[in-house]
């Protein structure tokens, strides 16, 4: 499920934050998808 190609920072705080390099191409296809199926319907 997890596909650790990113950068993993730990906070002080104890969170864990994961930034994906393919962040924003990611968001950009499922934005896509969903003008897409909302286009379909």
């Amino acid at each position: 499920m997890f596909n650790f190609s990113g950068v993993l920072s730990i906070k002080k705080e104890g969170e864990i934050i994961y930034e994906k390099k393919d962040t924003f191409t990611l968001n950009r296809k499922k934005t896509s998808c969903e003008k897409s199926s909302k286009d379909k319907i």
